[in-house]
C-alpha cells in the first residue's frame, strides 16, 4: 500500500537528481541548449510524477496521525505552508 507507493516514489526522487547530476557533468558542457533544455523538461517531470505519486500517500499518513479534533487547524497551518514555499 502507502509504503510502497513511497518507495516508488523516494526511487523517482533518486532518478531525478541523477538525471540532473548527469546532465550537469556530461550533457550541458556537450550538447545544444535545446537538448539541454529537453533534459532539464524530463528531470522536472520525473520530479512532478514523484511528486503526485507521493502526495496522496503522504497526507494519508499525515492525517492519520493527527487527532481529529485538531485536524482542520493543522491542514490549514500546512495549506498556508505550502503556499509560502516552505
Amino acid at each position: 500500500g502507502r509504503q510502497a507507493v513511497l518507495r516508488l516514489a523516494s526511487a523517482l526522487a533518486v532518478l531525478s537528481a541523477a538525471w540532473v547530476f548527469v546532465w550537469l557533468l556530461y550533457f550541458q558542457p556537450h550538447t545544444s541548449d535545446r537538448t539541454c533544455y529537453a533534459l532539464l523538461l524530463g528531470s522536472q517531470f520525473l520530479g512532478g510524477l514523484r511528486r503526485g505519486i507521493q502526495q496522496p500517500a503522504f497526507d494519508a499518513i499525515f492525517g492519520d496521525s493527527v487527532a481529529s479534533g485538531r485536524r482542520s487547524q493543522i491542514y490549514s497551518w500546512l495549506s498556508s505552508l505550502r503556499k509560502l514555499g516552505l
